[in-house]
């Protein structure tokens, strides 16, 4: 047991590290890049490997870990693909009020993010969306098509301006 623990906190150490390394960072987090050693000295028998597979095999361990990581680093390198995730997951569960403030923490910590524009569109959208009647929902139906409108003045001639008129004229 106690060879366990040193093993995968030697390997926890070296994963810490790359992440926090200003050449590798998490993009270099693959278990190609950590080849397994035959055998730890002293340790006859034991050998040490990494492994991300199943890191997020379920979205609610996902969920869990990647609000750990929004909350705790919300400006780290990278962080903005996990507030996209996050974002995602709420919307498949239809978690609209959170989905709508996991883009919005995009923007606002990952502003030049390129996720961000498409993060910023989403909002208005999932707003619409969310509108149970839109003429019982009216002040959250005009906001959104504020926020529309602001986006394309900003963002005029973007790849996602067909998007965005469409829903406009919606």
């Amino acid at each position: 047991p106690l060879t366990t623990d040193l093993e995968q906190w030697a390997t926890l150490g070296d994963v810490i590290a790359d992440r926090h390394s200003t050449t590798r960072g998490y993009s270099y987090l693959a278990a190609a890049n950590y080849p397994a050693e035959g055998s730890i000295a002293g340790f006859p028998g034991f050998s040490r490997a990494v492994a991300f597979a199943g890191f997020f095999s379920d979205k609610d361990d996902a969920e869990g870990i990647l609000e750990y990581m929004v909350q705790n680093y919300p400006q780290e390198r990278r962080c903005d693909q996990a507030y996209l995730r996050l974002a995602q997951l709420y919307e498949e569960q239809r978690l609209w009020k959170l989905a709508i403030e996991r883009h919005q923490d995009l923007v606002t910590y990952h502003i030049d993010s390129p996720l961000a524009p498409a993060s910023e569109l989403r909002v208005p959208q999932l707003r619409m969306i969310s509108l149970k009647r839109p003429d019982y929902d009216r002040r959250e139906l005009l906001r959104a098509l504020g926020e529309l409108e602001a986006w394309l003045q900003v963002h005029a001639g973007s790849e996602l301006e067909p998007a965005a008129k469409l829903n406009l004229s919606d």
